[in-house]
């Protein structure tokens, strides 16, 4: 993931320390040295995420009219 996405909304699938898996939708906020800062809209509160352990991503398509 680059800084291209940052202010987008993004989908991810995430694989967390204790390896379990889990989808969430982030708001991205930076990316510095691996690591994104993020706002998670699933847990409503800031998160930081490992980018190896970011097994996909797309961005979300918000349709508006």
């Amino acid at each position: 993931m680059d800084e291209k996405w940052i202010g987008a909304i993004v989908e991810i699938v995430y694989l967390s320390k204790n390896k379990n898996l889990s989808k969430r939708k982030i708001n991205m906020l930076s990316v510095d040295q691996g690591h994104i800062k993020a706002f998670c809209l699933v847990r409503q509160g800031r998160r930081n995420f490992l980018v190896k352990n970011i097994l996909a991503a797309e961005p979300v398509v918000v349709f508006i009219g």
